[in-house]
């Protein structure tokens, strides 16, 4: 099996363990299935403005130390979540 074909396979697996963990707890803690959904929302949309702007970062940075490239995914995803953050704010 290739390298990307195992990536895309571990991404779906991560994606359907996180919707199945998440429908569990929403259950678990009725949860209403509209608040469930607007997590799940969240979380795909923040977790694609990660993957939007670190591929391209991660691209420019592959030939930089590991801890170069791990201090700025760590950055990005903090961007990302502070995005999310702010749009929801704004929303409510």
């Amino acid at each position: 099996m290739g390298s990307m074909s195992r990536v895309l396979r571990n991404a779906l697996i991560t994606i359907v363990v996180g919707l199945a963990v998440t429908i569990a707890v929403a259950s678990a803690s009725a949860m209403p299935a509209r608040d469930a959904g607007e997590l799940i929302a969240i979380a795909v949309g923040t977790a694609a403005v990660a993957v939007l702007l670190g591929l391209p970062l991660l691209a420019l940075l592959r030939r930089r130390a590991l801890a170069v490239q791990v201090s700025v995914l760590a950055l990005v995803i903090v961007a990302a979540i502070g995005l999310a953050w702010l749009l929801l704010k704004k929303r409510n």
